[in-house]
């Protein structure tokens, strides 16, 4: 590859796609692409225990005759990758970097591959993935002129509990999120009390039911503190139900492991402090019951 060393104006890249809008019949089998997931160690697999790194491997190969083309809009890498669970996405390559906004276009030669890896912790305040199933995406930012770009591509994998580490639990350890709080709402719950010991939240709840499972998850959301003195946390339980059919009147109480709160504020401010969590009720529309606890950050 020559180097990502040609840099274009604005102006010379809207001439540059005009140029190749106007190219017929561009081939769709000159590159190859692979995309895996691997442990730190380089092995390929679908299935981590909660806590393991995960690493992201991408490469494109240029298997045609010909050198081909292409460009990226900014300082980027040549692919995006992301993770979801259905709608919901908890994080990209992309989170905490920012890109110089300079057209870079470059040449990948006949037999040549381009590689881009990464680390899903490379990202200081990325959360650990709870264990449950999920959809790794890798996202091509890069577009060739004279062939058809790779498209998106994903890979279903999963986390699963490792029985020698604790609090691996999907309802029991707190998910830092910018997931909207409303969409976060589920099943209908009535909030009874709150309470802080050590890194642990324990709350009392009650809920209709009796026949079927019902799953409790904490949410942090948005997912940064709120300036104020002390500094707050907007706490967002979800009951899911399970669409139990019985009216049974169940009082439960939950635990949750909050410590990523506390490694979020020691990234944030200080080695220790202190920090009010608002716990929130369901609610339909507006915001309702709110429990207020301190946390100590020892």
């Amino acid at each position: 590859m020559q180097g990502l060393s040609h840099l274009m104006t604005i102006s010379c890249y809207l001439l540059l796609w005009a140029a190749c809008d106007s190219i017929e019949g561009p081939s769709g089998n000159d590159l190859e692409t692979t995309f895996r997931l691997t442990d730190e160690n380089g092995r390929a697999q679908t299935a981590f225990a909660f806590k393991d790194g995960i690493r992201f491997h991408y490469e494109i190969e240029n298997v045609s005759s010909a050198d081909q083309q292409f460009i990226i809009p900014d300082t980027g890498p040549i692919v995006t990758f992301e993770v979801l669970s259905g709608n919901e996405s908890f994080g990209a390559s992309d989170d905490g970097v920012a890109y110089a906004l300079v057209i870079v276009v470059d040449t990948l030669s006949s037999g040549e591959k381009i590689v881009h890896e990464y680390s899903w912790f490379s990202y200081s305040e990325r959360q650990f993935l709870l264990p449950g199933k999920y959809t790794a995406q890798a996202k091509p930012r890069l577009q060739f002129s004279q062939t058809e770009t790779p498209g998106e591509e994903s890979i279903e994998f999963e986390v699963v509990c490792d029985s020698s580490v604790q609090n691996c639990d999907t309802s029991n350890v707190v998910v830092i999120t910018d997931t909207p709080a409303d969409s976060l709402q589920l099943d209908a719950f009535a909030l009874n009390s709150a309470a802080v010991t050590g890194d642990s939240l324990l709350l009392s709840v009650s809920y209709s039911g009796g026949c079927k499972k019902h799953v409790f998850d904490l949410f942090m959301t948005p997912a940064s503190f709120m300036e104020s003195y002390p500094v707050q946390a907007n706490l967002i339980l979800r009951h899911g139900a399970n669409e139990d059919p019985c009216d049974a009147h169940i009082t439960r109480d939950l635990t949750f492991d909050i410590s990523p709160i506390a490694d979020l504020f020691r990234q944030s401010y200080a080695p220790n402090g202190i920090v009010i969590l608002n716990v929130f009720e369901y609610y339909e529309n507006n915001p309702g019951k709110v429990l207020s606890v301190t946390f100590p950050i020892k």
